[in-house]
């Protein structure tokens, strides 16, 4: 399992479809070795928080980091970039079972997947979240995604 956290700014600002959730690259070391491979095999969204609209994210997953828009600004992934892309994976937690609350938080399950990958950045994946939906976000509020990983 390889994991990456993130936490949103001290804001409740709306954001609209196509904007980057948290600035930054999420990163997940996701081989044994560098220049490792390996196949995503399922991805768990984790939310610090259940609020009443739930969010819609893509996972978009690359093999370098990638260039960053600021919270809530426009997701801006580069031409040459996005041909680093080794997948999207989408955690949409807007229909009525797809959302596991448990309490004050929740999970958004991927489903299975395949996504088969190989490092060209020492061990590691990175990943930025991009927002699907019109989401209202709760201040502070914490991002953290789970890969189950088949290493070669």
């Amino acid at each position: 399992i390889a994991s990456a956290s993130a936490v949103r700014p001290a804001d409740t600002t709306t954001y609209a479809a196509g904007e980057q959730v948290v600035s930054g690259n999420l990163v997940f070391e996701a081989a044994r070795v560098n220049g490792g491979s390996g196949i995503i095999t399922q991805a768990l969204l984790i939310d610090s928080t259940a609020e009443s609209t739930k969010p819609s994210i893509d996972l978009l997953l690359f093999d370098a980091p990638v260039t960053n828009a600021a919270d809530n600004a426009a997701a801006a992934v580069t031409d040459a970039e996005m041909e680093h892309i080794i997948g999207a994976i989408s955690f949409d937690g807007t229909g009525v079972a797809s959302f596991k609350a448990a309490g004050a938080n929740g999970v958004i399950p991927s489903g299975a997947l395949n996504i088969p990958f190989v490092c060209g950045n020492g061990k590691n994946l990175y990943g930025i979240l991009v927002v699907r939906n019109a989401y209202v976000p709760v201040s502070l509020e914490k991002f953290t995604v789970r890969l189950a990983i088949l290493q070669d």
